[in-house]
């Protein structure tokens, strides 16, 4: 049922980039996100990783990333959550790197993900661990 409501709220967002604007930088989206709404958004080091829109401000955003951080971010900098499987991502599998990985599993849990690494070994991790390539 998580997984569900987590596509439903992806398919959601994806409807709710709705135009750009003339004002705004190039690339820069105007967003009707709900709060609660699931995404992929920026962090400091320019990736876009998981999370949940907490709470809107003007032209900025409240992620609560899948890790447990937080951030504000702007709307330019944020993407609907489109992890299905065969979508290609990075995971931190091994401790201290990142790998490219497949999402080939979209576990019982909203944030639970079976990936395969390019040698082909399979592995069970959670969003929070994982990052769009």
């Amino acid at each position: 049922m998580k997984i569900i409501l987590a596509l439903a709220a992806a398919l959601t967002l994806g409807a709710c980039a709705t135009s750009q604007s003339g004002s705004a930088a190039p690339g820069a989206l105007t967003w009707a996100a709900p709060d609660g709404a699931w995404v992929l958004a920026e962090w400091k080091d320019g990736a876009y990783y998981p999370g949940v829109l907490k709470r809107a401000g003007v032209g900025r955003y409240a992620v609560r990333f899948d890790d447990g951080t937080e951030a504000m971010v702007r709307p330019d900098q944020i993407r609907p959550y489109d992890w299905q499987p065969g979508a290609r991502i990075a995971c931190q599998v091994v401790e201290g790197r990142m790998d490219p990985v497949t999402v080939a599993t979209l576990g019982p849990g909203t944030t639970d993900l079976g990936v395969i690494d390019d040698a082909g070994v399979a592995y069970t991790t959670t969003t929070g661990r994982c990052r769009a390539l």
